[in-house]
């Protein structure tokens, strides 16, 4: 979760598909209400929907976080007219699903409550989505959160933590009252809602506490943050001087306990997220740098003295996902001990998301070390800022014995930008003390918009190296590499060998010293 999903906004599960047409026939939510009755009694869970959106339903999708990450049931959706049919039969306990789509005349998004057969009813109107039929109630609880509560999202970190923390504290305690006013209003006595919404009311909280947001959405007013840049906000805050941080004021209450509700892996993405990071950051005594072979060992050790069952095995697979995701073992001294945390335990995974997430960083960790084939090197395109086409083989003959860092990004990514800003000097410093040279590579897809922003930002990119790919990610050099996200760096040896095809980012600045130094003693 620490990256920016091309095509995605921030934390917000959103993918745009296509779908399946099927006849003429429109329903309407009267008939829509027949059927409900007829189900009634079976196992699997029937979703129905309209819109007076047209576009809504092509993109409308339904997530089911009780897999590693997030399943996505496209695959099951059926469009008949203005309205639309989900079938799901591997629902086999309550919890909740979110719906997510876009449309015309805007963004669309809830959490729905299901259990073994129930029959769902939606409706899109007037840019908003509600929820009709038994348990509307239950279904519309987010959606009138939203509109009755302030948003984290508007909540900008601006240096100051503490001041940053008591805004989360405020927003947090007016959605416990609107929650708790929800339940007494409208009678409701279901346990396991109640538990649910409870769980992820508390880890939603506990993660923008974690997760300080500091980076503007394309200038929407709304804020995002990333995993693992907690200690380095921190560090930034408050230096090495006189100020002192102290975590257990500022994580007040925070118990272990907090993390071992598996239920909440159904639930609350938010738990899924913060588990890992409040392991590495918060209960983990370890004083090791993150992201290390030592911290990588003792993170393990830790989870497995203090998790079991379901909740030991995604923390296992999410510590084995986070530490690949920031380019662990992508270099001789590390990949054994990745792929040895990966060969105990991948067995031991009884969930097909989890096998395939272990799969396919095997496969990652497997090119180590490799040569871009020809078609990458050679026949993908790139036009630097004058104008004149050129190739990455092209760049890579100008200058010999040089350690390169490829740096993918865009003019569309706040967390790009971000970094190329707060990223100079350390970068000037490499250039001159490690002779490392840094090629910008734009994947986006309008010319004039990566022209302005890179004229913006030129004080801080090295104007001789900027280019933008045509074709973006869909080309020979990004298939080759991979390039699903950005921000993204790729370093490459002296040899134009890719030493880590997932570096960690520049800003920072002791672990990236850390891995120029080892390439450097290397050759």
């Amino acid at each position: 979760m620490g990256l920016l999903k091309i095509n995605g906004l921030l934390l917000v599960l959103l993918f745009s598909v296509g779908c399946e047409k099927a006849g003429a026939r429109k329903d309407t939510f009267q008939n829509l209400d027949t059927l409900q009755d007829k189900r009634t009694g079976t196992q699997k869970v029937w979703i129905f929907g309209k819109s007076n959106d047209d576009t809504s339903l092509n993109t409308l999708n339904l997530n089911d976080g009780a897999v590693l990450f997030y399943k996505n049931y496209f695959s099951k959706k059926k469009l008949y007219g203005d309205s639309l049919r989900i079938v799901l039969d591997s629902i086999t306990s309550s919890r909740f699903l979110r719906i997510s789509g876009f449309g015309t005349f805007g963004f669309y998004r809830g959490r729905v409550f299901i259990s073994p057969g129930d029959t769902i009813i939606f409706e899109i109107k007037n840019k908003k989505i509600s929820f009709h039929g038994k348990n509307a109630i239950l279904n519309n609880f987010y959606t009138q959160l939203e509109e009755n509560t302030s948003s984290y999202y508007s909540n900008q970190y601006k240096g100051n933590i503490l001041a940053y923390k008591k805004v989360v504290d405020s927003i947090y305690k007016s959605k416990q009252g609107f929650f708790k006013e929800y339940l007494n209003k409208n009678k409701i006595v279901s346990e396991s809602f109640s538990n649910a919404v409870e769980g992820d009311l508390r880890q939603s909280y506990l993660y923008e506490l974690m997760t300080p947001r500091h980076i503007e959405a394309n200038n929407l007013g709304l804020y995002g943050g990333e995993p693992d840049e907690f200690m380095m906000l921190i560090n930034n805050e408050f230096g090495y001087g006189e100020n002192f941080f102290d975590s257990k004021s500022y994580f007040i209450d925070v118990k272990l306990n907090d993390f071992k509700d598996s239920t909440l892996l159904d639930n609350s993405l938010a738990f899924k997220l913060n588990i890992n990071q409040f392991i590495r950051y918060y209960f983990n005594s370890s004083t090791s740098e993150p992201f290390t072979k030592e911290a990588l060992m003792a993170e393990k050790k830790f989870i497995e003295k203090n998790f079991e069952g379901k909740m030991k095995k995604y923390a296992i697979a999410r510590m084995i996902h986070d530490y690949e995701m920031k380019g662990f073992g992508y270099s001789k001294n590390n990949i054994k001990e990745l792929k040895a945390v990966i060969k105990e335990y991948e067995n031991q995974f009884t969930d097909q998301s989890y096998k395939d997430e272990m799969v396919k960083i095997n496969k990652n960790l497997d090119v180590f070390n490799f040569k871009l084939p020809d078609a990458a090197l050679n026949i993908t395109k790139l036009i630097s800022l004058t104008g004149d086409t050129i190739t990455l083989n092209d760049i890579f003959k100008r200058s010999n014995k040089r350690v390169r860092v490829i740096n993918f990004w865009a003019s569309w990514c706040p967390p790009c930008i971000d970094e190329i800003r707060k990223g100079k000097d350390f970068k000037d410093k490499l250039i001159v003390e490690k002779d490392v040279e840094w090629i910008y590579l734009s994947i986006d897809e309008d010319k004039e918009k990566w022209l302005k922003t890179s004229h913006q930002l030129s004080e801080f990119l090295n104007v001789r190296n900027q280019y933008l790919i045509l074709g973006g990610k869909n080309t020979s050099l990004g298939d080759a590499l991979k390039v699903n996200w950005i921000p993204r760096y790729v370093i490459f040896n002296t040899k134009n060998e890719i030493v880590l095809e997932n570096a960690p980012r520049p800003s920072d600045t002791l672990m990236y010293k850390k891995i120029i130094d080892e390439i450097s003693l290397r050759e």
